[in-house]
């Protein structure tokens, strides 16, 4: 498996990650520690959804997908790490969250589909 594509599962992965936490904190209203709890997490997943999106611009430039932009990639690591902030959060709005979550859903996996097809 590709670094690009290793990438994206693991984008996936932070989402879901980040989804079970918002719905467990929304239940139980726990407070996280900044330091402890937010920065490190916060952190692995900007550093991820960073190197994705830089390894996918590269890759953009030989490999153009019909139905992927970079603007889209760039969007969507905005989106991760909010959505990564937010999942700390019991006060978040559920709706805005989950709308967020479907994007990054969305993109991540029409990159995945992309990768797969364009495998050597």
């Amino acid at each position: 498996m590709n670094i690009e594509l290793e990438l994206s599962y693991k984008l996936k992965q932070i989402n879901e990650e980040s989804l079970a936490r918002f719905l467990a904190g929304k239940e139980s209203e726990t407070a996280y520690d900044f330091y402890a709890h937010i920065k490190p997490v916060f952190e692995e997943g900007s550093n991820v959804a960073n190197d994705w999106k830089d390894l996918l611009a590269e890759r953009y430039k030989t490999d153009r997908p019909k139905h992927i932009h970079p603007s889209q990639l760039e969007s969507t690591v905005e989106n991760i790490q909010q959505q990564i902030l937010q999942s700390f959060d019991p006060k978040a709005k559920s709706l805005r969250y989950k709308n967020t979550k479907e994007s990054v859903d969305y993109v991540v996996n029409s990159v995945i589909e992309w990768l797969e097809k364009s495998k050597p």
